[in-house]
């Protein structure tokens, strides 16, 4: 199985790295709606993609300093962060973002 190039994630994390490319380290999708996701970017943060397709970045959400994440998860009422080093992150209200 491949996937297309989604270039506007691929935005977001150059950006968010500073680095020429990073890793996806983990994606989740909402079993309500596979359209909304989240993804999660080692040294770039965590990202939401809407059910219009349009990505946002949720790093602010995150305390600073910015510890690694590991992994991410969404539900209807929250997007889960595993960062290295600081635990579990909920960010709830992520729709608003």
């Amino acid at each position: 199985m491949t996937f297309p190039l989604d270039q506007a994630l691929t935005t977001l994390v150059r950006h968010n790295a500073g680095l020429p490319m990073t890793n996806l380290v983990d994606m989740s999708f909402d079993r309500d709606d596979p359209r909304r996701r989240a993804a999660a970017a080692y040294d770039a943060g965590v990202f939401y993609r809407d059910s219009a397709g349009i990505w946002h970045d949720l790093t602010s959400y995150l305390p600073e300093p910015l510890s690694p994440v590991v992994a991410v998860g969404i539900d209807c009422e929250a997007v889960y962060a595993m960062t290295n080093g600081r635990g579990l992150m909920r960010i709830v209200g992520y729709r608003n973002a």
